[in-house]
């Protein structure tokens, strides 16, 4: 694919979709190898470290991909209009997930979990609620007056996860082990599930023609994530979430609620302060990088 000989910047889409289309779809690999090795001078963007790992183990190409967050300097900068003094004051916990109502409902694994939680730390008089629960929608300048947020990820990326980091705010989450365990007993990364639309049977992943899978290195193929804790935490330690710094990882849930006792709001204050000067300085250096692509791109 190509436009005139000029370079392409190509952006991953979800991992889900890559294979979940039916049981005999292959199509992704080899158009994304196609497209590399055609025209090798375009360029792969990806945001979380799964991306490129998934991408290299089907298709020997995840050397292609640029590997460059996603900012959300807008969050960022709401917090900044709020007076710090303000910042964490409200002792509610918010919880994450956060969907709206009538999506999966009652049997979300996710809700489930985090149900759980909400009546962990309220048995040891910590209120926890979903911010939707609170305000219906809701502004940044709303969550940053918050103490914390427990958040269960569900895939390798979220972008309300990612917009309350930008924010500042500090995030409790089940450490990659402990996910993998929750994974394995209640489905909750299920949107990491290999499986095929038509069949709802595990999909054994379609590799590029001339390609195989086990030359990639990795230990685990993307399809044991559902069937043992320990490819789970193996991918699952790819996630973006466990890749940027000031992320609070709890092991278990007496971790989590003996953390929970002991946070303050100064520390909160503390750990937004890092977070936001962090992602300034990430902001700048990818808002450079982006330039320097674009124009690469239009001059090649």
């Amino acid at each position: 694919v190509s436009y005139a000989g000029k370079r392409l910047i190509v952006e991953l889409g979800w991992r889900h979709d890559m294979q979940r289309h039916n049981a005999a779809s292959c199509k992704w690999a080899a158009k994304f190898a196609s497209l590399l090795r055609s025209i090798p001078k375009h360029l792969v963007i990806a945001h979380t470290p799964f991306d490129v790992a998934y991408v290299h183990h089907f298709t020997g190409l995840g050397g292609h991909v640029k590997l460059l967050e996603y900012t959300s300097g807008h969050w960022m900068r709401a917090a900044m209009e709020v007076p710090e003094k303000q910042h964490h004051t409200d002792p509610t916990v918010l919880l994450l997930p956060d969907r709206r109502s009538g999506q999966m409902g009652q049997l979300d694994p996710d809700q489930q979990i985090v149900r759980l939680l909400r009546s962990l730390l309220e048995a040891q008089g910590i209120n926890a609620v979903t911010a939707r629960e609170l305000y219906g929608s809701y502004s940044p300048w709303q969550i940053v007056r918050h103490l914390a947020a427990v958040a269960v990820p569900y895939s390798a990326y979220s972008f309300q996860l990612a917009d309350w980091y930008w924010l500042g705010m500090s995030l409790f989450v089940p450490s990659p082990r402990f996910l993998a365990h929750l994974h394995y007993e209640y489905n909750v990364v299920y949107e990491l599930l290999e499986f095929c639309y038509d069949k709802w049977e595990t999909c054994h992943g379609c590799a590029s023609a001339g390609w195989r899978p086990n030359a990639s290195r990795h230990r685990w193929a993307p399809r044991e994530i559902a069937e043992t804790p320990k490819a789970a935490d193996y991918w699952f330690s790819r996630f973006w979430i466990y890749n940027v710094p000031h992320i609070r990882l709890f092991g278990s849930t007496a971790d989590l609620l003996e953390q929970m006792k002991r946070f303050s709001a100064r520390e909160a204050r503390q750990t937004g302060r890092r977070i936001r000067a962090r992602n300034k300085r990430v902001l700048k250096a990818t808002r450079m990088h982006w330039h320097y692509l674009l124009n690469a791109a239009l001059d090649s």
